[in-house]
């Protein structure tokens, strides 16, 4: 037996926000990527760029110029790279987690639309 239209539309409300959901994380780990990919290429820059004797170096932070030692802005950049492995790993799991949440709400309630 058909369902009402509006438990059909409820249905296709809850899958679209679950695949936004989605989406938005997908969305999320590019831009982490692309972050850790610039981070990474600061560090080619950096260890490229050296002199024997310069110890500080300009960088840019926000809308202003500061002269940093040479080693904290090293270790900085470390960190920051290490922060966007650890947040695209979160991601990816919680990816796989709304994947599954909206396979199971597909395959579910689409049987019982039926």
């Amino acid at each position: 037996m058909a369902k009402s239209p509006e438990v059909v539309q409820q249905f296709l409300e809850e899958v679209e926000a679950a695949a936004e959901e989605v989406i938005s994380d997908r969305q999320e780990i590019i831009t982490l990527d692309r972050r850790r990919n610039t981070n990474r290429e600061a560090l080619k820059q950096l260890a490229g760029q050296g002199k024997a004797g310069d110890s500080r170096m300009w960088i840019c932070v926000g809308n202003m110029f500061m002269r940093m030692p040479r080693g904290f802005v090293k270790d900085s950049i470390d960190k920051d790279i290490q922060t966007c492995i650890s947040s695209t790993i979160q991601t990816y799991l919680l990816i796989i987690l709304d994947t599954t949440a909206l396979t199971a709400l597909w395959g579910l309630t689409n049987a019982s639309l039926q």
